[in-house]
């Protein structure tokens, strides 16, 4: 009998700490949710990519504006131009604006009518980010020169490369601190730096 209090008071004890312990567990929060995608896999870091009024230019030479943001999605980017003046039933109510289908979009600043220009590449508009001897491209229409939004990189009138490519940080190869910075991930100074020392 002795035996079975004492494994019974052992049971008791035991389920007392676990009931303790969980009591002060605090589960882990939940990882951001990124939906802009790069050639490489998720996008790096916090969505900003906002509703803005862009400027579509068609192949055709046609051109519409139209209030919205540029969604991210396989195997293309993409604009959703929606007509309310259809019933949300229609087919046609909502369309899909693909970079194949046009010579270039703009973001259009309603305050200064100025307008920030994206180029179709591949399955993304890129929009310039830094100019210089190298250049820093993205995806989003935000024109915030961060570490984060610098997507492509372009040495002069070379070929267009992903931040993400190994062949992108031997592009800074003799210039020792801007290679430092570029393998840090801090895109804009590394660029920055390498265009100083470039001048």
């Amino acid at each position: 009998m002795k035996g079975n209090s004492r494994l019974f008071l052992i049971s008791i004890l035991f389920l007392s700490a676990t009931i303790i312990q969980a009591q002060h567990f605090t589960p882990p929060s939940p990882p951001p949710t990124y939906n802009f995608m790069n050639y490489g896999g998720y996008y790096r870091g916090p969505t900003t990519n906002q509703k803005h009024h862009f400027k579509i230019v068609f192949n055709d030479g046609k051109d519409t504006i139209v209030y919205t943001q540029i969604n991210a999605d396989m195997p293309s980017d993409y604009l959703l131009m929606i007509n309310k003046s259809l019933s949300k039933k229609d087919s046609a109510y909502k369309t899909r604006i693909y970079p194949s289908q046009t010579k270039y979009i703009s973001r259009i600043d309603i305050v200064t009518r100025k307008e920030y220009t994206g180029s179709p590449r591949d399955s993304c508009w890129l929009f310039p980010l830094i100019n210089g001897k190298m250049n820093a491209y993205s995806r989003m229409a935000e024109h915030d020169a961060d570490d984060w939004s610098v997507q492509f990189i372009q040495v002069d009138n070379g070929p267009m490369i992903s931040v993400n490519d190994p062949k992108a940080l031997e592009l800074f190869i003799l210039n020792e601190r801007a290679y430092d910075l570029f393998a840090k991930k801090r895109y804009a100074k590394a660029i920055n730096k390498y265009n100083k020392a470039s001048d």
